[in-house]
């Protein structure tokens, strides 16, 4: 027998590092594999549109159609396995750019010059695989396989923006199990969506006998062939199972007539006679090898600790027994899916846990020493190996963060008990900090205390020095505690007690800004509660220890943490100071997280001003310095802040323009995470009369903010939302959400927050002055009226757009009809397609008509496009 070539799954490509050759090739034709023409011309048919769904349950032969259509028609195919419902959205990116320089190898340099080094924007990503996509000589078809195991909401919108804006070049075709989260009635009216499902799928009696051809000697008869279709209804894993448990046998008719029940049910007892028969050396190399998603002949060597995978592999091909190989070498397999289950579910009744466990250590070890990282985790876990788990996350740390993958670490660190972590303060560290930066405190305040229970166990074992240190660590995680809490008395006391553990621990207590565009809104200013801020800023300000401890703690984001505390409660003259402390330090990726909310701090400090040019300068300076660093998030917060100066000179196009470049924004959920880049798309669609999907975006915004307990952002929002209920008419909304912006805003001492808003704000709070309000709120709205006084004269740009704007904001159905005008499509074929009465339509133009003041369709069309309503 000749062995096969080593060759482990390092086969990596540059453009996802992370991400095996096996994933993002098109897997082989195999022995089994039958053409059905009626399907394959179906397909035929299908890729003239944008998206091909091809949807059922498990083993209905899905993937096998779409392999054997690729190789039977020479179709040019670029094909991603996804296996991971951890999956981030920078890798599943990465994936299918690697997947396209499979079948482009040419585009290399292409891609490369394009695509960003940091994962942390998708809408680069998407925009530079778009790009390359566009760049294509030649159709070709993507693959995305098992697109049901995606789990991550970002993957699912930066889908809905591909598919918005796909190339012409490219088709793509889903397999899934399940109905994806994506706008298929959207895909449907426009006819840019085929579908086959379970009854597309189903074999024919004709298909089902040439499958049997495949495996059995003696063809089944017309009756028995259509009692088994009939008793499978026509499923394929059915089908194929129940051919190979007639093998050799002389009662066909009473076999078939023996089973009955649900799939999963056919499934499994087709399965028991299919592994009943099989010889004791072939089933446990089906049990054991069934723990791993994919394996070659060596890891399956490693884990039975056996030397014979390669004839054993050989043998399984031969008998098509759900063996499915992923390359053309046939070095890596996989089981069919459903096969795997049923195997994994026999080894957990013939073994022990802990006997499992050391196969998924054997695993471990190899796809370690064969540099398959992430697969090497999961499984070390799965293990329960966690100190060996952790130990290789902590290595692996800056790799894992440079490719994107916080959500798979922050799932692997939920698995590993907290004694593992806490001596590895790097991964604690990122969890927690995670947990407090993304709004999640409760959480971090129970990881930390768990901390600290894990610490206090162990420090009943250790010498008298490592005991002292240990305790000085417990007063750092404590001190953390504190902070996150908002406790900032016990925070200075624990600082002040734990001088020497502060600086032999001083990255226990060290904040990070992750990725905040306005400091003070996130954990390191207390949500916004300025009152906070003010405190720890005085009890500081009198001490030249409590100072260098603070700096050790919030080293430069303390300067821009008290320029901020300045500016929101309007004491311009005193924001300068600590602002160039922040901006005098290096620009580097690591100091980002101070400097660029201190460049968008002093843009707002200049328009406040009036200096209108020089606001823009800053920022535009600011970004070209960016440009060299190649940090996509911190620029896409820069450019955001330049909309939104923009827009307060009733400027909309730079923020039509951002939005082109950020095609996922408009699809996705707003979150905290991208709560700066959210609102200013908000404030973009109020401008541009699109107060309908404005509210709908801050309405997401406000639910978010709310849970992350984000003081400062549910004021802006609330003061935003009454903008946009005052442009629809709908007063009392108005009225409440400016009530509850006051109410929040009122104790904390708000001031620009209101300000910078500009005229639409005035107009709101001078109307409800004269409303029945406590004095105390009536004091303060006159405050901030007094305020508005001051500010006239002060800014020297074009007046801001008013609030209420000259193209009155279509309704979404008339954007439907609108969208669908610019199609060319006519009246009765726009009521066909939204379900409308062809008068519905008339009447739907003629408002989109009087809102646009125009008086024909290319008009409005060309109105629209204007507005960036239509593309």
């Amino acid at each position: 027998m000749q062995k096969r070539p080593a060759r482990t799954m390092t086969e990596y490509s540059q453009a996802a590092s992370h991400v095996p050759m096996t994933n993002i090739v098109v897997p082989p034709v195999s022995p089994g594999d039958t053409l059905r023409e009626r399907l394959l011309e179906r397909l035929d048919e299908s890729v003239s549109r944008k998206l091909t769904l091809i949807s059922a349950p498990a083993g209905y032969g899905k993937s096998t159609l779409v392999r054997t259509w690729i190789h039977a028609r020479s179709v040019k195919a670029a094909w991603v396995s996804l296996d991971s419902g951890d999956m981030s959205a920078s890798r599943f990116w990465r994936s299918v750019a690697a997947a396209l320089l499979i079948v482009y190898p040419d585009m290399r340099q292409a891609l490369n010059d394009r695509m960003p080094e940091e994962d942390s924007v998708i809408d680069s990503l998407l925009t530079a695989i778009l790009e390359l996509m566009s760049l294509l000589s030649e159709p070709c078809i993507l693959v995305l396989d098992d697109y049901h195991s995606i789990a991550n909401p970002l993957i699912h919108n930066s889908m809905s923006a591909f598919l918005e804006h796909i190339p012409s070049s490219i088709r793509l075709i889903m397999i899934s199990r399940t109905m994806p989260p994506l706008p298929m009635s959207r895909l449907r009216v426009s006819k840019q969506l085929s579908q086959l499902n379970i009854e597309d799928l189903r074999f024919t009696t004709g298909e089902a006998k040439a499958l049997g051809r495949l495996t059995l000697a003696e063809p089944l008869t017309s009756e028995e062939l259509a009692l088994l279709e009939k008793k499978t209804e026509g499923w394929a894993a059915g089908l194929l199972l129940a051919f190979m448990s007639l093998q050799n046998r002389q009662d066909a008719s009473v076999f078939i007539q023996a089973f009955s029940g649900s799939q999963r049910y056919i499934f499994d007892y087709l399965a028991d006679e299919v592994l009943s028969r099989l010889d004791d050396r072939l089933l446990r190399f089906l049990l054991l090898t069934s723990i791993v998603d994919r394996f070659s002949a060596e890891l399956a060597n490693a884990i039975t600790e056996e030397q014979d995978a390669h004839a054993l592999l050989d043998a399984l091909e031969q008998s098509h027994l759900f063996l499915i190989p992923l390359d053309d070498n046939r070095i890596w397999y996989r089981y069919h899916h459903l096969f795997m289950e049923a195997l994994r579910s026999r080894l957990r009744l013939k073994q022990d846990a802990g006997t499992i466990g050391l196969l998924h250590r054997r695993a471990s070890r190899w796809l370690d020493s064969n540099q398959s990282y992430e697969d090497a985790i999961r499984h070390a876990l799965l293990a329960g190996d966690f100190d060996w788990a952790a130990e290789r996350i902590e290595r692996h740390l800056p790799l894992l963060l440079k490719n994107g993958q916080e959500l798979e670490m922050m799932a692997w660190l939920s698995q590993i008990p907290l004694a593992s972590i806490v001596a590895r303060p790097d991964l604690f560290y990122y969890q927690a900090g995670t947990l407090a930066l993304t709004g999640r405190v409760q959480e971090a305040d129970s990881l930390l205390n768990g901390a600290l229970a894990a610490l206090g166990e162990q420090l009943k074992s250790l010498t008298d020095e490592a005991s002292r240190e240990m305790a000085m660590r417990m007063g750092m995680y404590r001190a953390s505690i504190a902070f996150y809490k908002g406790d900032i008395d016990a925070f200075l006391e624990l600082l002040d007690r734990h001088r020497e553990g502060l600086r032999k621990f001083a990255s226990i207590v060290k904040v990070v800004n992750l990725g905040e565009a306005l400091l003070y809104r996130g954990p390191i200013g207390f949500g916004g509660r300025l009152d906070k801020m003010a405190a720890l800023s005085a009890k500081v300000s009198g001490s030249d220890e409590r100072r260098e401890a603070i700096h050790y703690a919030l080293q430069g984001h303390g300067f821009v943490f008290l320029a901020d505390l300045y500016y929101e409660r309007n004491e311009l003259d005193k924001v300068q100071p600590p602002l160039e402390m922040a901006l005098s330090m290096q620009v580097t990726p690591s100091g980002l997280g101070v400097w660029v909310p201190a460049i968008i701090l002093l843009s707002k400090l200049m328009e406040a001003r009036g200096d209108w040019n020089g606001a823009e300068s800053c920022l535009l300076d600011a970004m070209r310095e960016l440009d060299q660093l190649h940090t996509p998030h911190w620029l896409m917060l820069l450019e955001a802040r330049l909309v939104r100066l923009k827009l307060s000179q009733g400027n909309t196009e730079e923020g039509a323009g951002w939005i082109e470049r950020y095609p996922v924004l408009s699809h996705e959920t707003a979150s905290v995470d991208r709560e700066y880049v959210h609102i200013t798309l908000a404030r973009t669609w109020l401008l541009q009369g699109l107060a309908d999907m404005a509210v709908r975006k801050l309405k997401q915004a406000e639910k978010a903010a709310f849970q992350a307990d984000r003081l400062g952002s549910r004021i802006e929002i609330g003061l935003l939302l009454a903008i946009a209920y005052d442009l629809q008419g709908m007063q009392p909304s108005s009225v409440e959400a400016l009530d509850q912006a006051i109410r929040l805003a009122e104790p904390e001492g708000y001031v620009r927050l209101f300000l910078d808003e500009g005229p639409a704000i005035r107009q709101l709070l001078l109307e409800r002055l004269s409303a029945n309000l406590s004095s105390g709120t009536c004091q303060y709205i006159e405050k901030l009226l007094e305020a508005f006084e001051g500010e006239r004269g002060a800014r020297l740009a074009p007046p801001r757009v008013e609030a209420r704007l000259v193209i009155e904001p279509l309704t979404p159905r008339e954007l439907d009809v609108l969208k669908c005008l610019a199609d060319g499509l006519s009246n009765s074929e726009i009521a066909a397609s939204l379900f409308l009465s062809p008068g519905t339509v008339k009447r739907y133009t003629h408002n989109i008509y009087q809102k646009l003041n125009v008086k024909n369709r290319v008009q409005a069309i060309t109105r629209g496009k204007e507005m960036r309503w239509i593309f």
